[in-house]
């Protein structure tokens, strides 16, 4: 039993050390920090690999952030205050955004042996916004997209902007700082480091 609990660990602080580290870590690198034998981190790659989805690229390792599952433990209150952001969230956009119904349908369905009537609403919450078909912008999808890998990561990101006042093309070169929503203009405001 003591071996398998050494083992769980080490793989715990494998995934976090390259969750703390989205431009990636050679195998080296991950064994020095960690203390293990380099062998030993290849052998953790191919064990995890079906675990979390891992990229290697150019002698680096690391996670892909676009598919990783992150666990998360929740009271009766940190739910009841997430089901008020679905709903306040449902109400206040004007931009269908299937990422948010993917999260609300996730949630609501981790809930349902916990607390059946708050996981109802919660997917209920995400029907209502798939069934309103509120206006599809792939645009706006894959610019939120761009900008949410960005200030994850913390890293810099390009934007072009169309003026249709001015009828010009903008491109911004910025870091997201912060990303606050805007209920009067049912948009987003993106605050530049």
């Amino acid at each position: 039993m003591k071996k398998i609990e050494s083992k769980l660990e080490r793989l715990f602080r494998f995934e976090q050390l390259l969750l703390a580290h989205p431009e990636g870590l050679s195998k080296s690198e991950i064994a020095r920090r960690l203390g293990f034998h380099r062998s030993t981190v290849g052998r953790y790659i191919l064990d995890t690999c079906n675990i979390f989805p891992l990229w290697e690229n150019d002698g680096l390792i690391g996670i892909n952030r676009d598919y990783y599952m992150s666990n998360v433990k929740l009271n009766v209150h940190e739910i009841m205050i997430l089901h008020l952001s679905t709903r306040l969230f449902s109400c206040r956009t004007d931009k269908f955004n299937p990422h948010a119904c993917s999260a609300m349908r996730k949630l609501g369905y981790s809930l349902s042996a916990y607390s059946k009537t708050i996981s109802d609403h919660i997917r209920a919450t995400a029907e209502y916004i798939e069934k309103s078909r509120k206006k599809k912008n792939n645009k706006f999808i894959s610019v939120l997209e761009n900008i949410t890998r960005a200030w994850s990561s913390g890293y810099w990101t390009r934007l072009t902007y169309h003026s249709h006042k001015k009828g010009k093309l903008h491109e911004y070169d910025f870091a997201p700082y912060f990303v606050q929503p805007y209920a009067v203009g049912f948009t987003l405001y993106v605050f530049p480091t």
